[in-house]
């Protein structure tokens, strides 16, 4: 059986203009399900998610309501058939558009997104370590003494508290200890 961690940003990701697709959040949760996968999620982990879900759909929101539907024609384009129809697919678009936005906006608010559903069921399934307030101490007291768990020279610095005390959690089962192979979700 793999054990398997994801970062909450990776999870967040599928909340945003990615090219990640929640087709692999599905074949993620077939894995776990068929026990192929062990999905280590420590509490930290969910707390941050739950923290900063709403900030992500509001981001990719921003950026599905700026989208426009419209094109500049040159007067003399009016004479021709082809402009009406196409000023009548415009204004279709942008009704769909809008229809589309207030019914993502609806669903968000009820935490019913395709990926809240997955996401959650991950959650529900994962294993989640116990928090040892030893292993919290020990990442605060590393971290003071510029020695963090995971620091590594080809790893980019964490400076994050939690992440640290999740590397603990999980018994410093995190990316640096497979010989700085993260498992990219993809890859499943």
């Amino acid at each position: 059986m793999i054990t398997l961690f994801i970062d909450t940003n990776v999870l967040l990701s599928f909340y945003h203009l990615t090219s990640e697709d929640i087709e692999e959040l599905k074949k993620l949760v077939a894995l776990v399900e068929s026990k192929d996968i062990e999905l280590i999620v420590p509490k930290q982990v969910e707390n941050e998610f739950w923290r900063n879900r709403g900030a992500k759909i509001v981001d990719a929101m921003k950026k599905l309501r700026e989208a426009k539907f419209n094109a500049s024609f040159p007067s003399f384009s009016k004479d021709y058939g082809e402009y009406a129809e196409i000023r009548e697919f415009l204004k279709k678009a942008d009704k769909l558009h809008a229809d589309l936005v207030s019914k993502i906006t609806t669903d968000a608010k009820k935490m019913s997104l395709a990926a809240d559903e997955i996401v959650t069921g991950l959650f529900k399934k994962a294993t989640k370590p116990a928090f040892v307030q030893e292993h919290y101490l020990s990442a605060l007291m590393r971290t003071r003494l510029g020695n963090p768990p995971g620091k590594d020279e080809s790893v980019e610095r964490r400076d994050e508290l939690g992440d640290l005390a999740g590397d603990r959690q999980r018994g410093n089962r995190s990316p640096s200890c497979l010989g700085g192979q993260g498992l990219p979700l993809s890859a499943i």
